[in-house]
């Protein structure tokens, strides 16, 4: 036999070799796959913190926009691909003066300072106030402040709104507002 020949046949029994030891992967994982059972999901009141009586939910955008009508005067608007930047608290409806809190931190807070831009005075406890302008370099600073650091910090998931309901007080995102107004 030729070289040529020889390379091409261990070649041909590589492949198939390969394609045998596919199958029984597979084979394999099919039977693991249908022994396991999966785990039940925890039920979501379990993953809700109550900090005092401050109940802290996940971000979601699914929050309908009538949760925020006692702090916002916006209203829905669909879109379609990305929604908008988030240049100005009045895109949100949010008015002069509205308070913002820190999640699971009810003690630091944020206050709008302007509706035109997303200017807002911080105050953190034992600490000076300071003006930012956004969510997300008020998000490091409180991050520095309690030793905590994230490579890309969002804000929109830390800072948000104590909204009272069914007697209760929880702690809704400026996300949820943000998803609840420019609508998918």
């Amino acid at each position: 036999m030729s070289v040529v020949t020889k390379s091409k046949q261990s070649l041909t029994e590589k492949i198939a070799n390969a394609g045998k030891a596919q199958q029984k992967g597979i084979a394999s994982k099919t039977q693991s796959s249908t022994t396991t059972p999966k785990a039940k999901s925890p039920s979501k009141e379990s993953k809700q913190k109550v900090v005092g009586n401050i109940t802290y939910t996940k971000v979601s955008e699914a929050t309908p926009l009538d949760k925020f009508k006692e702090i916002s005067d916006a209203t829905s608007t669909a879109v379609t691909g990305r929604r908008p930047g988030f240049r100005a608290w009045s895109q949100l409806g949010i008015k002069l003066g509205q308070e913002i809190f820190y999640k699971n931190h009810p003690e630091i807070k944020g206050v709008i300072e302007s509706e035109v831009t997303n200017q807002m005075k911080v105050s953190i406890p034992e600490e000076d106030d300071f003006v930012t302008f956004g969510v997300i370099p008020a998000e490091k600073h409180v991050r520095e402040h309690l030793g905590s650091t994230k490579n890309n910090p969002q804000g929109f998931d830390m800072w948000g709104f104590h909204l009272e309901e069914d007697g209760k007080v929880y702690w809704r995102s400026v996300y949820d507002l943000y998803c609840a107004v420019f609508k998918k």
